[in-house]
């Protein structure tokens, strides 16, 4: 009978020692910390870009784990005073720069900021290079997609959309 308290104790430490051997073990506390920046540049400002969604994946040992965050666009919409905003009215072109470079950008869209007003607007696609893109006169919500598909890349790999607002005069 005293075997078996001892047993249930031996079997929960070694339990213990096998989850927290891994040195890389990721969090959802910093799972924020660990996704690719994006900043975006006009007229010698600079401000990053507030994560929209995001499916992302990285192996810890010998597990793939996965974070994804549920795509709500209506919060950028909704939430102009947590958006990022840059006020420009000279340029007609921003610079976006990842922290870690994407293998893809899957789209770049934007909306008027209208949407703000409650008016019902549509989504615009924007003309745009590996690291520029078109500014539409006025102000816009804009949303970048990009893909990381290197799965043995420490940092993980998966798609983030990324969302700022811009307004050009």
């Amino acid at each position: 009978m005293k075997k078996k308290p001892i047993l249930i104790l031996i079997l929960l430490f070694v339990f213990v020692v096998s989850l927290s051997g891994c040195a890389d073990n990721h969090k959802e506390t910093d799972i924020f910390d660990s996704l690719p920046k994006l900043k975006i540049t006009t007229d010698t400002k600079e401000i990053n870009a507030q994560y929209l969604e995001h499916i992302w994946r990285w192996k810890n040992c010998d597990h793939v784990l996965s974070a994804m965050s549920n795509p709500f666009l209506c919060v950028a919409l909704e939430n102009k005073e947590y958006m990022p905003t840059l006020e420009t009215t000279q340029s007609k072109q921003l610079i976006f720069s990842f922290d870690n470079i994407p293998d893809n950008i899957l789209e770049v869209i934007c909306w008027n900021d209208k949407a703000w007003e409650g008016i019902e607007v549509e989504t615009e696609n924007v003309n745009f290079n590996s690291e520029m893109l078109e500014l539409k006169k006025g102000g816009y919500i804009y949303k970048i997609t990009a893909e990381w598909t290197d799965k043995s890349d420490k940092n993980g790999y998966g798609q983030i959309s990324y969302c700022f607002h811009v307004n050009a005069e």
